[in-house]
Formats: structure tokens, C-alpha cells, sequence
């Protein structure tokens, strides 16, 4: 199944190129990093695993293809997907966390690496919680399912503005791994629509905001940084390609430091055997 999706990418892209040549085969990226989270007006200790790797999704769901041979190659979508983990804990009861986002490796709507689909899910003692975004042109439908009555569940429509970005993208576009995004120095501005994880947790109805969005390099790594009102983001990345996150700070005092990054099938790691990958990602078993 892999060698036929492997096969249903490769064909989209030229034989070689960097980055078919880190993603290309058949591994997934995973970053552990030592996590800060301020919750309940403290700060909080955990961990967070950043995984970015190819798949192919159905242009009309937008959901995973496993059976290829009963999906037509003209309905393939090839993206990255970033699936970031957090887990901390709040007293006696922990969080986890997932944000996936599935980006558009050939351009789409006029760019590369495009969201065609963003959710977060969330669990602690209390409920859970998820919510969908599928993004176009126009907006995004979304797909709301929660525990707590205020946020309760709805389907609806987000349009979105000339030049929106999704927050949750960021991280993905920031690493430039087809090529300079921004230039150096450039400062631009436009509308982002916040991090799914960012209105749950500060309970605020998601909206489009104005942001800017700054790069600056020394020799060993890019400074991206961006302002959204009173709130800002600053990420570090390596000028090494594949450009990986090395750690980042917001202005709240969420902060991520990487530990490791390993190239690994991760999915077929889950025997008992497999565990010390969890010691060599510096995380707990």
C-alpha cells in the first residue's frame, strides 16, 4: 500500500527535488519538543510531537485514500500533513491535543501548501471536544462537535477574506520547503483566521484578524514572527534544509523547544518493543 502511494505522489513531482527527496520515502518526520501551556492563569509542563509527512486524501471528502485501486488518480489530493500533539497536565487531569492540518503539496488556489482541511480534537476530564474546517476560496465549511453547551455542535460556512491564511498553516509555510515564501526583511500584512487550538482554549468565537508577519536570519536560523492585536507568535526555524521548528514563544507564554527529530514509519512502530523510541523522543512512556 505504501510503494502504491509513494508511486500515486512521486508521479506529481519531478524525479528529484528536496523536498521529495526528505519526504519521499516512505518515513514520517517526527520533532518532540520540551512544551510550556498557560491554563487557569499558570503555566504548564508538558510535552508536544510535531508530525509532518505526505499523504493522498480524496479531492471530494478530503478524507485519507487507503484502497487505491477504487479511487481514479484524477481524484488524488497529495498534501502534507502536520499533525501537532500537546499533552500537559492541570492539577489532577490532563489534556491531549491534536491539530491536524492537510496542506496542498502542488499549488492550489494560487499557492502551494494550500489547507484543504484543518481539525483539532481534544480531550480532558471534563469532555471533549472537535471541530473541521474545509477550506476553498470563499471560506470554510465547518463541523463542530462539543461537550460544553456554549460551544455546543453546529455546521456552517466561514467565508473567508482576499489573502487569508490559517493560523495552523503557518508552521508548514514557514519552513519554505518548495522554495522562498517571503523574503527577508519583508513585513506583510493580511487577514489570518486564529488557531483552532488558541479560540478553544480562550473560548472566543473565531474571526478573522489582521496580522503581520516579519522574517529576519542570522547564520543558522530564520526568525518568523507574527503580530494579531495584543497576541504574538515567534517561531524559529533552521536555514538548513528541511527547515526544521526549533522552538517557538508567544507572547501568552506558550513555548516549544525541540528535543529530537527522528525519520521513522511511525505507524508500524507499536509493539511493546517499539517503546524506547518514546525514550530516544524524549517523552514519556
Amino acid at each position: 500500500m505504501w510503494a502504491l502511494f509513494l508511486y500515486s505522489l512521486v508521479t506529481l513531482a519531478e524525479a528529484s527535488s528536496p523536498f521529495w527527496d526528505t519526504f519521499g520515502n516512505g518515513k514520517a518526520e517526527i520533532s518532540s519538543y520540551q512544551f510550556t501551556q498557560p491554563r487557569y492563569g499558570e503555566l504548564r509542563k508538558g510535552y508536544s510531537v510535531l508530525i509532518f509527512v505526505p499523504e493522498d486524501i480524496h479531492a471530494d471528502t478530503r478524507i485519507k485514500i487507503e484502497d487505491y485501486s477504487a479511487t481514479p488518480e484524477k481524484f488524488r489530493v497529495p498534501v502534507l500533513k502536520l499533525n501537532r500533539n500537546i499533552q500537559f497536565s492541570t492539577g489532577i487531569y490532563n489534556y491531549s491535543v491534536m491539530t491536524s492540518v492537510f496542506a496542498s503539496i502542488n499549488e492550489k488556489f494560487g499557492i502551494s501548501f494550500f489547507p484543504l482541511k484543518l481539525s483539532l480534537s481534544g480531550i480532558e476530564w471534563c469532555g471533549n471536544f472537535f471541530v473541521q474546517l474545509l477550506p476553498d476560496q470563499k471560506g470554510a465549511r465547518r463541523m463542530q462537535h462539543s461537550y460544553f453547551e456554549k460551544e455546543g455542535d453546529r455546521q456552517d460556512f466561514l467565508s473567508s477574506p482576499t489573502g487569508g491564511i490559517y493560523e495552523d498553516a503557518l508552521p508548514i509555510l514557514i519552513r519554505e520547503l518548495q522554495g522562498e515564501w517571503q523574503k527577508e526583511g519583508e513585513a506583510r500584512s493580511f487577514p489570518l483566521f486564529p488557531s483552532l487550538w488558541s479560540t478553544r482554549i480562550s473560548h472566543r468565537t473565531p474571526s478573522w484578524e489582521k496580522a503581520t508577519l516579519t522574517k529576519s536570519r542570522d547564520k543558522r536560523e530564520t526568525r518568523w514572527q507574527w503580530q494579531v492585536g495584543q497576541r504574538s507568535e515567534t517561531y524559529w526555524v533552521a536555514n538548513e534544509y528541511p527547515h526544521y521548528i526549533l522552538r517557538w514563544e508567544g507572547s501568552d507564554g506558550e513555548k516549544g523547544e525541540r528535543k529530537k527529530t527522528l525519520h521513522l514509519p511511525y505507524w508500524e512502530k507499536n509493539g511493546n518493543k517499539d517503546l524506547p523510541l518514546r525514550k530516544e523522543l524524549g517523552i514519556p512512556e
